[in-house]
């Protein structure tokens, strides 16, 4: 969406400028710190959406539930 793509520009700019380049040489680094940004945010929100579906498994904090009923387990 566009706010997101406005947010991670200035976000961009913000960190080079925290770290004292110049923004305007530095077009480049903005588009691979914005493409950066993203790929973080969909890491991010796959690992939290991985972690709210195992967390409900009885398997997730005891791993002798994980193998109970080996080898003829049922399939969710």
């Amino acid at each position: 969406t566009f706010s997101f793509i406005f947010f991670t520009q200035k976000l961009a700019t913000w960190f080079l400028k925290l770290h004292g380049k110049n923004t305007l040489k530095d077009a480049g680094k903005i588009s691979k710190t914005k493409e950066s940004l993203w790929k973080l945010l969909c890491y991010t929100a796959s690992e939290i959406f991985i972690y709210k579906l195992s967390n409900e498994e009885p398997w997730f904090y005891k791993t002798a539930e994980y193998f109970k009923g080996w080898p003829h387990q049922e399939f969710r």
